[in-house]
């Protein structure tokens, strides 16, 4: 049984784009948490600037 040099190059890119695919979800999920805890920082922030501005 012999693998030859194409084999090889078939493997690896299939391992790499498995890889590529599960990172990619990842990612897009640590991304969407991160602009949604933003969006709630910069909804305090903005809450606290309106009641500062009612109570003048």
């Amino acid at each position: 049984m012999d693998m030859y040099i194409g084999d090889i190059v078939y493997q690896l890119l299939a391992f790499l784009m498995v890889l590529s695919i599960i990172s990619g979800i990842v990612f897009l999920f640590t991304y969407i948490r991160y602009k949604k805890n933003r969006l709630k920082e910069i909804e305090r922030k903005l809450d606290h600037v309106i009641q500062k501005i009612d109570k003048r």
